[in-house]
Order: structure tokens, then sequence, then C-alpha cells
């Protein structure tokens, strides 16, 4: 089922680079393979670390919609590097998480 989902994602032209990378990192976790997940997750949160100032800037929705992407993404990472015992990095990607936050918010 998730392999079905997550290829309708990829054949879907107007579903959005950041939707179809996060499908993939699912897919991944779901067959086990944490180190692909790891990779997929990372690289929202890299693309999008060039775009929190511009998002954070435009409005409200904006915000939430960067809040939101950048959660899941920190989240399924977090469970990702857990799942390959990488305590260390877990707690990296938390705390940068919750800085990600303050400097947006605040």
């Amino acid at each position: 089922m998730a392999a079905k989902q997550s290829a309708m994602v990829e054949a879907d032209p107007t579903a959005e680079d950041t939707l179809k990378t996060m499908n993939a990192a699912l897919l991944a976790s779901s067959e086990g393979d944490w180190i692909q997940a790891s990779e997929k997750l990372r690289e929202i949160l890299e693309k999008d670390a060039d775009n929190y100032v511009v998002r954070g800037c435009s409005c409200e929705a904006a915000i939430v919609y960067v809040l939101t992407t950048s959660f899941q993404a920190v989240n399924n990472l977090s469970v990702a590097l857990l799942s390959q015992g990488k305590l260390k990095e877990v707690s990296e990607q938390l705390d940068c998480g919750l800085n990600l936050v303050l400097t947006l918010v605040f």
C-alpha cells in the first residue's frame, strides 16, 4: 500500500518536490531502509533551510507551512536515526528543530 501511494505521488506533476521527497522517505522507513530515509529527510531539511527567512517573512501561513514541513522532517529523521542507534544525532536534530521554532516565532 505504501509503495502504491508513493508511486502515485511521484507520478503526479502537480505534487511539490518536498512532498515527493517526504513520501520517498516514508516509503524507505516502511521498508526498514533507515539510511535511505535519513538521506531523503536531510534533503528536505537542507532544501527548506535556504527558504526559512523568505517564507517566514511573507505571512503567518508561510511560517506554519515551514514549521509543519520542518517538524515532520525533523521528527521522521529522528526516528530514522534512532532506528540506526545514532542517539547523539537524534539529540542534535531535535535541538535544531527547537532552535528553528524559537528563531521563527521570536
